[in-house]
């Protein structure tokens, strides 16, 4: 696999979008006397930074239009910023949405893409998990499975383009460069179905996922509520999926007590008492006659099918907040959504080692470059 010098490289598309804008100049133009220059025209783009200085924006693409002809989006072009825009702030911009309109020109096999107005909005930092299906020369293509922060929480299933120009990038805990197959988990923001990484943490092994709503706190141990993929609808995550969580990944998706080894009286594959065959659904109980269906257990008055809640102690384990910067258990409040991997052993003890929370309080892009001291 070639090393990150390739992350660097302009991408096969970046030249072809970049011959294809040059072509729409020439074609829109009128044929002008020889030795003048084609006249500038208009350009429209909307997409997401990637990249900003205070002269320059690099802007992974959307939407983009040159004269009257629309071009192929998911490409990244330089746009150079208004002038005296970077004079008033020298804060980057990257993961902002932006729309620029300006004057497109063509020198040669130069294409200049000069802005005379520019309108940014952040976006609010997202973890994205899932599998990599390509790697591209500006960052790969990940087969996403769940999504957190923003307005997304659970199953979340699309096709993301993944920007990682600027991102620190890890396999199994060391610095390295991802491939295909990997798991990752992506921090970032999104625009549609692009998203511009801070961190991408990739797993040769993928990790086990404990991930829900903190309803309680006691010292360094958390209870999830609400668990991954419930959006409180009655629905499997956001997008209303059918509870795959992490495709066959770690914890997500699956019921509470199949995470842990557990099973209920309703898992009996033949839905019989195993002590003398009698089905429990026809409202009779051979032992005193009592439903068990009824919530009601003879033994001790508890309905042994009831979901345990599941707890996660975070001693010692680096919790990135908002996106931002790395704390510890005593900053999180209940009703903030979480998202741990870790490792579950052979006696079903699961080991977090990173955690993501969201508190909806700050909606602004990640800040946090990554989470492990290297």
């Amino acid at each position: 696999m070639k090393g990150l010098a390739v992350l660097h490289r302009f991408p096969r598309r970046t030249v072809a979008v970049a011959a294809a804008v040059a072509a729409a100049l020439t074609v829109s133009t009128p044929a002008m006397a020889a030795g003048k220059k084609p006249r500038a025209q208009k350009f429209t783009v909307q997409g997401l930074v990637v990249a900003s200085t205070p002269k320059t924006l690099r802007v992974l693409t959307r939407q983009l239009k040159v004269g009257k002809a629309s071009l192929p989006a998911n490409t990244v072009v330089t746009v150079k910023r208004p002038s005296g825009k970077g004079k008033k702030s020298n804060a980057s911009l990257v993961g902002y949405t932006v729309t620029i309109s300006g004057s497109a020109a063509k020198s040669g096999r130069t294409l200049t893409l000069a802005a005379s107005s520019e309108v940014a909005q952040p976006r609010p930092a997202e973890v994205f998990l899932g599998v990599v299906s390509g790697v591209t020369p500006s960052g790969l293509t990940l087969d996403e499975t769940s999504a957190a922060g923003g307005d997304d929480f659970g199953d979340d299933e699309n096709t993301l383009t993944v920007n990682t120009s600027g991102a620190t990038v890890s396999v199994d805990g060391a610095a390295g460069t991802v491939d295909e197959d990997e798991f990752v988990i992506v921090l970032g923001e999104r625009d549609g179905n692009n998203v511009v990484a801070a961190t991408v943490d990739a797993y040769t092994t993928p990790p086990d996922v404990e991930a829900g709503d903190i309803s309680d706190i006691s010292g360094s141990v958390i209870t999830l509520g609400d668990k991954w993929g419930d959006d409180c609808n009655g629905n499997d995550g956001n997008n209303g999926n059918d509870g795959q969580g992490n495709g066959g990944y770690g914890h997500g998706g699956q019921d509470s007590d199949e995470r842990h080894g557990r099973t209920s009286a309703a898992d009996d594959p033949d839905a019989s008492d195993p002590s003398d065959g009698t089905d429990p659904s026809d409202g009779t109980d051979p032992s005193d006659g009592s439903d068990p269906s009824d919530g009601s257990d003879p033994s001790d008055g508890t309905d042994p099918g009831d979901d345990q809640p599941t707890t996660v102690d975070l001693t010692g384990v680096p919790i990135v907040l908002n996106g931002g910067s790395t704390v510890d258990v005593s900053t999180l409040t209940t009703g903030e959504r979480i998202v741990v991997l870790g490792e579950t052993d052979a006696t079903d003890t699961f080991a977090p080692q990173i955690a993501f929370a969201f508190n909806r309080e700050n909606r602004r892009p990640a800040s946090h470059r990554h989470h492990r001291e290297d």
